[in-house]
């Protein structure tokens, strides 16, 4: 319902704007959901902080991952060092093994014994077994080349059964066993180069070096060895041995000042220190001695050396020359290993270092972030929800209350938005808290103006309503005196014309928001408001009535009500065809309240235009052109508003519309013991004052019922599924639904049966003019075809009857009058003689009539009542309440007994026959009362009079009225 009534109110905002505004104003650009543009403030600071906060971090993040790889390498260096340590124990053990197997081969067994080559052999095989453990932590992390020379040394690994097989039994010569064990170590010695290739630091590598032309200084000594050993054994060199022996020499002497360049110089130092002893002189010597006698002689012998002539001698020299090589060996591989440990611990914690620096910084900038960005966004979103509350709750709810009747209580003072900065938000929260002022001056002052304009409608009204009650009693004293047929029937057109200039002047009270200052004090029958409504309606003979007894309306609703069903009933008769008729039916609902229905067979409304008058039934909408348009609909609108009425208007499915007018529970008094309303007696027979007579039958007390007999209904009221109900009709919204918007629902069935009045009234014909002692065939234009129920104006009727007599009057003859309704129960002799409030305050002005000069008359003579020949009768009837029965049936019902309960007087004898004479007519037998139309001059008299004294309270208490408003 809200986006409804946001939609309508921006289509008139739409269409109210001027095109030469809409067109000046410049043209919005089209941009992405995604535009920077349309980013919330605190997501553009969050991406201003956050971009170079991202950019640092991924250069930290490079230097942290420059420093995990470096500690990756220096990992790896690690390894290959621990292999390459693993491989100079091999290849010291291999030099050893290579050296005896040529000894042993040179010598037949003799120089060198199976079991030394065994012992040797022995030592290789562990070495070997260290190497291939060593090589299992070799995976694609490192480089191509080294993973290839890592599977040429496993697969030289795998040929050495097969080398020492060929070395030991085979005619291999002593110096190719040497060669073919030389390539072997030569691929483990490259080994150590690689490592120095891999590293990526300079001392790393230095260190890798040192240890490759240390290696290589060993293997040249170890060589050495084996030549000269081989030559002693045979006493002489073989062809190119000596050659090969001293190329070794010159390699031996190059490889060790590599050595001392590339070593630390402690590393130096200590080859100086542990390369020396005697026994690496005594080797010295012994080589020098070999040299010389290989040029002069051509046997070689060390006889002349004062030592033994046995190869083992030097053997033995030269190893000990070589284990302290691989002493310092393998201190350079300590040294590779530890330098290389330390270098990946150090990348370790470099990498730890940077990422838990990031981290803080990260931490910090975070927290700046926030704190900026708090200081930024706080006050932003105090201005926004400062700002959203007042474009959508303080200032309409302003508004709104400007629009109700106390403006005077609402306070104009305006509340700040809660930003107290001087920066520039807190210049935009202070313009628009001027705005904010500026809009509550305009709509103070457009209420003021509002104000103004409905005090201009009261006064209006009042001062129209003044001179209506003066042409109503004027036109009442026209009325009284014209024995014309035609014009009394012009007058009494006239006189309801006069009647709706007087409701449209009660619609300019409710258009300026005045409410009626007299209020009934006690519940009034439903049946009553409706028939007082009726009386305001120019085609009322076209209206039939279905509305339940027992139905009674709260005081404080009874005139607004009336005012409500008015308008409703007028605009139903008014688009409907003139042949057709407009039904008005009413009964309880279960749910609680009531419901009435006014359908008629007119042209109707599209779905559009029944959505938009719905809209505005439930929310009136504040006073413009449109209202003067349709004020009947806003005159409905607020007056249901005012006592929570619920209209509703739905497509009848015969055509036409149907108006659901349902009362709240509060609204409705339901107990026909504390209420028993009226019914007004212009429409449901005459309501008699105390202590006069009738010609009706009165009714019979009420006896008790059999559970099984249900009272005959005459006319049942139709059924709210067959004109539109309230939630199955195809009107769009669901404000179709009474039971969702806390009123009751409308039920299919009434509660309970209901009691009809579905006679429709009469309608008037001009006739004849006829005297007052008329037949009775004779027929006149009466205000007794027009409901007399007239709802009070603002001020409301009487409270009781006037204190003045009335002066005497010519006694009217007696009007037949229907028995009542033909319903199967009878009535209690209490409701028979209930009086409704409405005919309490207009029955005294009925029969007594306040004129100039009565109050002498009365002084003088005593009021006469009005009688019908019928009085007697009825007092009679009176005195014997309970009618006289002829015992009971078997169903427990009363016997009548024929003619007992008959009342004198309701037979009206024969008239006498009348004097011959040209206007003598024959004399006829005298009809029956129930058949014989009331005479023209009784019903016009008695109406009149009943007019009048309406006409003469209201008058009476108007300044009354005018006094305490003025006040």
């Amino acid at each position: 319902m809200d986006s409804d009534g946001d939609r309508t109110r921006q289509s008139a905002a739409d269409t109210s704007q001027p095109l030469d505004e809409a067109a000046s104003r410049p043209k919005r650009r089209l941009v992405g959901r995604f535009a920077l543009r349309n980013w919330k403030v605190s997501a553009r600071l969050v991406a201003l902080i956050v971009i170079p906060t991202i950019v640092a971090g991924v250069l930290a993040g490079l230097r942290v991952n420059s420093a995990l790889a470096n500690a990756s390498t220096f990992g790896r260096i690690e390894r290959l060092a621990a292999l390459g340590d693993k491989l100079s124990v091999l290849t010291h053990a291999l030099e050893a093994e290579r050296d005896m197997t040529a000894l042993y081969v040179a010598s037949s067994g003799k120089s060198a014994s199976k079991s030394d080559l065994q012992r040797v052999e022995s030592q290789v095989d562990t070495a070997v077994q260290g190497v291939r453990s060593q090589t299992a932590g070799i995976d694609d992390s490192y480089s191509s080349q080294t993973r290839t020379q890592v599977r040429d040394i496993l697969t030289r690994l795998n040929q050495l059964s097969g080398l020492r097989t060929v070395a030991t039994q085979t005619k291999l010569p002593p110096d190719a066993t040497i060669d073919k064990y030389s390539e072997f170590v030569t691929d483990l010695l490259n080994f150590n180069d690689q490592i120095a290739q891999d590293s990526s630091n300079s001392d790393l590598a230095e260190a890798a070096r040192a240890l490759d032309t240390l290696a290589e200084a060993k293997e040249d000594s170890t060589r050495e060895r084996g030549f000269l050993a081989v030559a002693l054994a045979t006493h002489g060199f073989q062809p190119d041995a000596f050659n090969e022996f001293q190329a070794a020499r010159s390699q031996r002497d190059t490889d060790v000042a590599a050595f001392q360049a590339s070593a630390t110089p402690a590393l130096a130092q200590f080859y100086s220190d542990t390369v020396a002893g005697p026994e690496v002189d005594q080797a010295e010597l012994i080589r020098q001695q070999a040299v010389t006698q290989a040029g002069k002689a051509s046997e070689l012998s060390l006889a002349g050396m004062g030592v033994n002539d046995d190869p083992r001698k030097w053997f033995n020299d030269m190893t000990v020359r070589a284990d302290k090589m691989r002493t310092v060996e393998d201190q350079a591989v300590r040294n590779l290993l530890d330098k290389s440990h330390s270098l990946k611990s150090q990348a370790q914690r470099s990498a730890l270092l940077i990422g838990g620096l990031l981290l803080v910084v990260l931490l910090l900038v975070i927290l700046a972030v926030v704190i900026v960005a708090q200081s930024l966004v706080r006050p932003l979103r105090r201005l926004r929800g400062g700002a959203l509350d007042v474009a959508g709750s303080r200032l309409p709810d302003f508004v709104r209350r400007l629009r109700e009747p106390d403006v005077e209580q609402v306070g104009f003072d305006v509340e700040p938005i809660e930003v107290d900065s001087t920066d520039e938000i807190g210049e935009v929260a202070r313009a628009f808290d001027e705005v904010h002022r500026e809009a509550v001056r305009l709509a103070s002052n457009e209420a003021m103006l509002r104000g103004n304009v409905n005090a201009m409608f009261v006064n209006l009204s009042r001062r129209s309503q003044s001179l209506i009650e003066r042409q109503l009693r004027l036109i009442e004293d026209l009325e009284q005196s014209e024995q014309d047929s035609g014009r009394l029937d012009s007058l009494f057109k006239l006189d309801h014309l006069a009647t709706r200039m007087r409701r449209n002047c009660e619609n300019l009270l409710v258009l300026g928001g005045q409410e009626q200052a007299r209020r009934w004090n006690k519940p009034v029958a439903l049946v009553d408001i409706v028939r007082a409504s009726l009386s305001e309606v120019e085609q009322y003979e076209r209206i039939t009535l279905r509305i339940q007894d027992e139905v009674s309306v709260n005081g404080r609703v009874v005139n607004d009500l009336v005012h409500l069903v008015a308008e409703l009933v007028e605009n139903a008769t008014s688009f409907s065809p003139e042949h057709t008729k407009v039904a008005v039916s009413g009964h309880l609902l279960s749910g609680g309240g009531a419901m009435l229905q006014i359908s008629d067979s007119g042209v109707g409304m599209s779905p559009e235009e029944l959505e938009e008058a719905n809209w505005r039934l439930a929310n009136p909408p504040t006073i413009d052109v449109s209202v003067s348009r349709r004020m009947g609909l806003f005159v409905v609108g607020r007056l249901a508003q005012r006592h929570g009425i619920r209209v509703e208007l739905r497509a009848a499915l015969s055509g036409g519309l149907t108006a659901f007018v349902i009362l709240a529970p509060n609204t409705i008094m339901q107990d026909p013991q504390k209420v028993r309303p009226q019914r007004l007696d212009a429409f449901g027979g005459p309501s008699l004052d105390r202590g006069q007579a009738s010609p009706v039958q009165p009714l019979q007390p009420v006896q008790p019922v059999q559970p099984l007999q249900s009272p005959v209904v005459r006319g049942e009221i139709d059924r709210p599924g067959e004109t539109g109900r309230p939630g199955e009709s195809g009107r769009p919204g669901e404000r179709g639904r009474p039971g969702e918007s806390g009123r009751p629902p409308v039920p299919d069935t009434p509660r309970e049966p209901l009691r009809s009045h579905g006679t429709p009234l009469p309608k008037r014909k001009p006739a004849p003019t006829s005297p007052p002692g008329r037949g009775p065939g004779s027929t006149a234009p009466s205000r007794s075809s027009r409901p007399q129920g007239t709802p009070p104006s603002r001020s409301g009727p009487p409270p009781g009857p006037p204190q003045e007599p009335p002066p005497p009057r010519p006694v009217p003859q007696a009007q037949p009058q229907p028995a009542g309704p033909a319903f199967g129960e009878p009535r209690s002799a209490t409701e028979n003689n209930g009086r409704s409030p409405i005919f309490e305050a207009m029955q005294s002005e009925w029969f007594q009539r306040r004129k100039t000069g009565s109050m002498n008359r009365a002084e003088s003579s005593p009021p006469r009542e009005w009688s019908s020949p019928g009085d007697d009768g009825w007092r009679a009837a009176e005195t014997i309440r309970a009618p006289a029965t002829g015992g009971q049936t078997s169903a427990g019902l009363p016997k009548r007994v024929p003619g007992s309960n008959r009342i004198p007087g309701s037979v009206r004898p024969a008239p006498m026959p009348t004097q011959p004479g040209p206007s003598a007519q024959p004399a006829q037998p005298a009809p029956r009362m129930e058949s014989r139309p009331p005479e023209a001059e009784t019903v016009r008299n008695r109406f009149a009079s009943f007019q009048q004294g309406v006409r003469k309270g209201r008058a009476a208490i108007q300044p009354e009225d005018d006094e305490r408003e003025n006040q």
